[in-house]
């Protein structure tokens, strides 16, 4: 059985085409929506799509999944300490419970 299959990087789509966005809580919104709009349009391809990004909303998953009928799997990882105090300045305290 040959499946055709695709991540989608978000650290890649940010250098590339989402160069436009900051990571501001609307442009990390944002980002995030469009790595699932190509997501979804890889799979109308037959191309199962990975979309690898940081999400930090959890009304955002669920809408987009709503919206896209997308099969989910949130993985949730905890940073070492001393990356907690280099991006605590940037991600919500919620990131590393």
């Amino acid at each position: 059985m040959n499946i055709a299959a695709e991540v989608i990087d978000g650290d890649v789509y940010r250098k590339t085409i989402n160069t436009d966005l900051s990571f501001s809580p609307d442009d990390r919104r944002e980002n995030i929506q469009r790595l699932c709009r190509i997501a979804y349009d890889k799979n109308g391809q037959g191309i199962i799509a990975i979309v690898a990004a940081i999400n930090l909303f959890e009304d955002l998953r669920v809408e987009l999944s709503k919206q896209y009928g997308a099969k989910i799997i949130w993985v949730r990882c905890n940073l070492f300490n001393p990356l907690r105090k280099r991006y605590q300045r940037t991600l919500p305290e919620s990131v590393f419970a």
